[in-house]
Formats: C-alpha cells, structure tokens, sequence
C-alpha cells in the first residue's frame, strides 16, 4: 500500500493506492479544511497533521500491513530518514 498526503494553506489530503502489476491503483480518498488555528500551522506542521490525519482515517485499512508514505516536503522526507539517536 502507499498513501500519498499533501497540505495546503486551506486543507490537507490523502490518497491510499494499492501496488499492482500494471501501476499504483487508488482504494481511498480523504481531504479536510483545516481550522482557523491550523491555518497558522507552519508548512512542515501541515504535512505531518496530513500524515498523522490520513493515517488515523486510514487505519483499519493500514494496521498489520507495511505501507510507505509518500509527500513532497523534504524536510519531513529528513526528519524520517534520520536514525533515532
């Protein structure tokens, strides 16, 4: 499985695809407007809230399987990379 989830300054979204022979098959979409308070958010809070959001909508669908998590922010993409200290 691979969720892909992405932010914006109004909501944030994401899309859960099953890996298949013939290329990435969407199952689920999810997408919410984002409160007054977290328009605030920075942009590096946005796309860990879509994270942390598409996986808790998700998670029936998640649990006891391995899945990659796909976004476009790079500073997330180093924070996950980096080893626990």
């Amino acid at each position: 499985l691979a969720l892909h989830v992405d932010a914006s300054d109004i909501a944030i979204g994401g899309a859960l695809h099953q890996c298949t022979s013939i290329g990435l098959q969407p199952l689920a979409f999810v997408s919410k407007k984002l409160s007054p308070a977290q328009k605030r958010y920075s942009a590096y809070d946005l796309e860990l809230l879509a994270i942390y959001e598409s996986v808790k909508h998700f998670r029936y669908m998640l649990e006891a399987r391995t899945f990659c998590i796909y976004t476009d922010h790079k500073p997330v993409c180093y924070a996950f990379s980096q080893k626990l200290e």
